[in-house]
């Protein structure tokens, strides 16, 4: 009986502890210049902070670009990469002309626990100008 009682204790305080959140919609969309992010939650229960990784078209290789402080339930999120269009790898950036980029979320709860959303995809093309001017900036790195 006692150890049926402890048990359900056990359970009853992961169970609060435990971090939640639904998901509404996760959206990403390319202006040409940028990527913008966006979601927004029904629910976030312990969810400590958002965390957004990027990965190419093959999905192995996710990488944090950016983290998003939780501003509470029923609030659209918005994250804006940047730097979508070098992509780098050894210490180097190249500039990319059209490239298919995935999305996901991490969801990282008060206890440092994770889950992560389905990815999502976005073609990026970026004009001769810009990629031209990023060319420029990456010299002077």
């Amino acid at each position: 009986m006692k150890t049926t009682i402890l048990i359900l204790f056990f359970l009853c305080v992961s169970v609060v502890t435990a971090s939640d959140a639904t998901l509404e919609t996760l959206t990403a969309r390319s202006d040409g210049r940028n990527i913008t992010v966006e979601w927004r939650c029904s629910k976030e229960i312990d969810v400590r902070l958002y965390e957004v990784e990027r990965s190419t078209a093959n999905q192995n290789d996710f990488k944090k670009v950016g983290t998003v402080n939780v501003a509470g339930v029923q609030t659209s999120y918005r994250f804006v990469d940047e730097n979508a269009f070098l992509r780098g790898g050894s210490g180097t950036s190249t500039i990319q002309n059209a490239t298919l980029y995935v999305y996901r979320l991490k969801i990282v709860g008060n206890d440092d626990k994770s889950t992560y959303t389905n990815p999502i995809s976005v073609t990026h093309t970026v004009s001769s100008v810009r990629r031209t001017w990023g060319m420029i900036k990456e010299m002077f790195r």
